[in-house]
């Protein structure tokens, strides 16, 4: 499939902010043997594209396909910044400051420039809260006590939180990353935070 997209016959792009992919160098180095079918009427198809790659083999082809498609056509992030530049941007593009209409609203630690950091607030430990109104989710950050300050594992320091909007997709790939329990939080008379089973 990879090959006839990149021939321009099958017009297909992954979908929304797909799976975040990193590798350490021990990762790379270890080998693993696939076997590849190509349909007789693509190898053609597979010859041109090998030679765009100034004669590539194949599996240097496949190499280069299979990163183009999970985001990284210049090649795959193996340095720690490499990596900790690479998730920071993967995160800022799939919760972007401006978003403007969301089904869901999280609270999200950012540093001195507003960057994110790579938290989201949790009322308690594994306990992750969002809110289907932007309103109330600015309502309930006043009651957020500040970050803490610590530097987190993408090498960013928490200054402060910020309501950011979540669309079903990133949520479902949050959720396969098990970075916690979603709970779908509203704010009581009292203006605390209730938590509901996410449906």
């Amino acid at each position: 499939m990879l090959l006839r997209r990149k021939g321009g016959l099958l017009p297909f792009e992954r979908p929304g902010p797909g799976r975040s992919y990193f590798f350490s160098k021990r990762d790379l180095l270890e080998l693993e043997r696939f076997a590849w079918y190509v349909n007789n009427k693509d190898v053609p198809r597979l010859e041109e594209q090998r030679m765009k790659l100034g004669n590539a083999s194949v599996s240097s082809w496949i190499c280069s396909a299979l990163n183009e498609w999970i985001g990284f056509p210049q090649g795959l992030p193996t340095s720690p910044e490499d990596i900790q530049r690479t998730a920071l941007d993967s995160l800022e593009r799939a919760i972007p400051k401006d978003a403007t209409d969301a089904p869901y609203w999280g609270i999200f630690e950012t540093d001195v420039n507003g960057n994110l950091t790579g938290r989201i607030w949790m009322r308690e430990p594994g306990k992750i809260p969002l809110f289907r109104d932007r309103s109330i989710a600015d309502q309930a950050l006043k009651t957020v006590p500040p970050p803490d300050g610590e530097e987190t594992n993408l090498g960013r320091t928490g200054a402060a939180w910020q309501v950011r909007g979540l669309t079903q997709d990133v949520l479902r790939k949050f959720e396969r990353e098990q970075r916690g329990q979603y709970f779908s939080a509203s704010l009581n008379r009292k203006g605390k935070i209730v938590l509901e089973p996410l449906k």
